[in-house]
């Protein structure tokens, strides 16, 4: 979260700072060192491509407010003592409003860590 919110203070050539989006979602996946003349570590598998998704239909972090992007299921996988973290460091993770299509996978409920309003 603090690497996102840190990105995204940093402006560009152009004088607009920069945008990121965060996506995650949990589950099993395969990795492996891709190719011999310029080795590689690389992980992939569905697991991969849903976060990846994720982070497509994320919204934007902008001026370092932050906003991750989550699968249901890693939502609920998240501890107790992870809740208070956020909540301690001023985090909101709530039920995104309505559900997403979801490429490949269909409509989703998705769930988004952002900062809450100071």
């Amino acid at each position: 979260l603090e690497m996102a919110r840190k990105a995204c203070q940093v402006r560009r050539p152009d004088g607009k700072f920069t945008s990121v989006k965060v996506g995650l979602n949990s589950g099993p996946v395969c990795a492996g060192v891709i190719s011999t003349s310029a080795p590689r570590f690389s992980i992939f598998g569905d697991t991969v491509n849903v976060a990846s998704r994720m982070a497509s239909n994320a919204e934007l972090c902008e001026q370092g407010s932050v906003k991750v992007q989550m699968t249901e299921a890693t939502a609920a996988s998240m501890s107790e003592k992870m809740r208070e973290f956020l909540e301690y460091c001023s985090y909101d993770l709530r039920p995104r409003d309505g559900q997403i299509d979801v490429k490949g996978k269909g409509m989703m409920q998705t769930y988004v860590i952002s900062q809450k309003a100071r």
